[in-house]
């Protein structure tokens, strides 16, 4: 159970999601825009200063991740029924994430792989004609196209995708969580079927409040580990392997400034988003 008090939290938009369990969790994360972060700079520029705000709600989120205990690239598909709940409990309760709103489409399946990508897609783009990059190609390649006898897994999958957003325009920042929780099942030769089914698919919409980053770049740059957008996407990914579906990654720490276990010792209070 996850317990947070402190004065940089609130829980006026949290992510409402019933405590259902899934028997695995793909997990994928994009990126929309130019990350300008300078990873050269201090931790505290990045949250102070707007134009690495893109590198600093990264942070944030693998932040919240990591408390929950949700590890996409350690654990591939995840199976810790919880983790990726109390993932998005961690990231809504932050103050600095407002929650734009939440749109529901449901999803008509026929069980063919490529008409769940243009049903994902045509269901995406009514959320935004402009949408600029293919969503719904990132959702399907969550799928394995096999999984081995020994990953034993049931029938009731969720598929997650993040999608960080920088704006062309300025330097404001958003994100969204899109979910679809679906039956996905292991045929004898290790094909992984979609059954035809009814979807739903869920997008839950977050601005970043930009002052607020700024008037607590202190207290943020203490205890955020700060590491850039191109990381962040990797660890908070199931990545895929050419013959085994999804499954570990290994990457490089040179990416990443300051040390994800932070070993803190003091006032749960004090600082931004902690497990107790």
């Amino acid at each position: 159970m996850l317990f947070t008090k402190s004065l940089l939290l609130i829980g006026a938009a949290t992510v409402v999601m019933a405590r259902e369990r899934f028997d695995a969790i793909a997990s994928g994360a994009l990126f929309t825009g130019k990350d300008n972060a300078d990873m050269e700079v201090n931790k505290l520029d990045t949250f102070r200063d707007p134009q690495n705000h893109a590198s600093a709600v990264a942070s944030i989120l693998w932040n919240g991740a990591t408390l929950a205990k949700f590890i996409p690239a350690a654990d591939g598909l995840a199976t810790d029924p919880y983790a990726y709940q109390d993932f998005l409990r961690e990231i809504s309760h932050f103050k600095g994430f407002k929650k734009a709103g939440e749109q529901r489409r449901k999803l008509d399946l026929n069980g063919r792989l490529e008409q769940l990508e243009e049903e994902i897609d045509r269901k995406y783009r009514s959320f935004n004609d402009d949408e600029d990059i293919n969503v719904a190609r990132h959702f399907r390649q969550l799928i394995p196209n096999n999984l081995r006898k020994e990953d034993i897994y049931g029938d009731r999958w969720l598929l997650s995708q993040i999608v960080i957003r920088q704006s062309p325009h300025s330097n404001a920042v958003s994100f969204e969580v899109g979910r679809i929780a679906l039956e996905i099942r292991r045929e004898r030769n290790g094909r992984a079927i979609i059954e035809p089914q009814t979807a739903t698919l869920v997008k839950t919409d977050f601005r970043v409040d930009e002052k607020y980053l700024m008037e607590n770049a202190q207290t943020l740059a203490e205890w955020v580990p700060v590491a850039n957008v191109r990381t962040v996407l990797n660890l908070l990914t199931s990545k895929r392997s050419p013959n085994r579906g999804l499954t570990h990654w290994i990457f490089g720490e040179e990416d990443v400034a300051g040390s994800c276990d932070s070993g803190y010792q003091g006032d749960i209070s004090e600082y931004a988003m902690r497990r107790h």
